[in-house]
């Protein structure tokens, strides 16, 4: 019994993983509204027999979602995650929208936040502590904007119980990269 209660809270808290690539993913994240995306782009190819850049990758994997995924999943805004191998031919159009370059590969990952197709990428030996702030950035603001819908919302008609309801969340101003249309 004490384990199937754990196994509900731990799913519960869990981020929602995207199993989609190419065009299917990058249409998914032009077109959703409310949920925040985090894209690991990765080379998992080793360099000449130096396996630090996949160890790099999997570490940062792991880190992300210990550290932001489950941490901050479903507080305003919901989480959806993918990994992206950028040596599949098939990704190249969502690498080129999100200004993924080779270069900025090599020693690890690169890691796109986006909400409602705008967002930042983020790469370096701080990327996972920089991908918490932001996402934690985008959560705050989310729930600050649902505050301000729920004032703003007319009250609700006499006799009636049923609580005004209302969000808003839009991406921080600080946004850098856009996978929207071109």
């Amino acid at each position: 019994l004490v384990l199937l209660i754990a196994i509900m809270v731990m799913s519960s808290m869990a981020y929602d993983s995207v199993w989609k690539k190419g065009d299917a993913l990058l249409s998914e994240i032009q077109s959703n509204e409310k949920d925040i995306y985090v894209i690991t782009f990765a080379n998992p190819t080793p360099v000449k027999d130096d396996y630090s850049r996949a160890n790099t990758n999997n570490k940062v994997q792991d880190d992300l979602q210990s550290e932001v995924l489950n941490t901050y999943h479903g507080k305003e805004l919901k989480i959806k995650y993918a990994n992206v191998d950028t040596t599949d031919r098939e990704n190249a159009k969502l690498l080129y929208k999100a200004e993924i370059k080779d270069e900025d590969l090599s020693k690890g990952p690169v890691v796109l936040v986006s909400l409602k197709g705008f967002g930042k990428t983020i790469w370096g030996p701080t990327v996972v502590q920089s991908v918490g702030d932001y996402v934690k950035k985008v959560q705050e603001k989310a729930k600050a904007d649902a505050a301000e819908a729920a004032k703003a919302a007319p009250p609700p008609a006499s006799g009636s119980t049923a609580p005004a309801s209302g969000t808003s969340s839009t991406a921080p101003s600080s946004t850098t990269t856009t996978t929207g249309k071109r």
